[in-house]
């Protein structure tokens, strides 16, 4: 619970929470990186972004990502297809998480946060 003393409205503990929550409602779906693996070899329409930095994005990706950081994720949802099936993934899964609820807000209709994150995709990742 939220007291002033020991942590923030927003801390860590209380965004974990709302995560949880809203994952649990079916407000944001989830899947597992060997879900997203199988997506990928049967839906070559599969809209997938990368909402890290471009420097994380340099350094590795998933085949096929496109690289739309969260903070600038607003200004390109006129350059995105909201009736494609969309899956954001970040590091570890929060700012998938930020990335998805801004797009479900936003009209886009079937979107997945890839769960744990890119860190949580099966080990033969290959950059392109």
């Amino acid at each position: 619970a939220y007291a002033p003393q020991f942590n923030s409205a927003k801390g860590p503990v209380i965004m974990a929470g709302f995560v949880a929550a809203n994952t649990l409602r079916g407000e944001v779906k989830t899947l597992t990186g060997e879900e997203l693996q199988e997506r990928l070899t049967v839906n070559t329409s599969l809209q997938l972004l990368d909402v890290r930095t471009p420097d994380e994005y340099q350094e590795a990706h998933l085949p096929h990502a496109r690289l739309v950081p969260v903070d600038e994720l607003r200004d390109h949802l006129l350059e995105l297809d909201p009736t494609k099936e969309t899956v954001v993934y970040c590091r570890v899964g929060l700012r998938g998480y930020l990335a998805a609820r801004i797009l479900l807000q936003h009209g886009f209709t079937n979107v997945y946060n890839l769960t744990g994150g890119y860190l949580s995709f099966p080990l033969d990742k290959e950059s392109s």
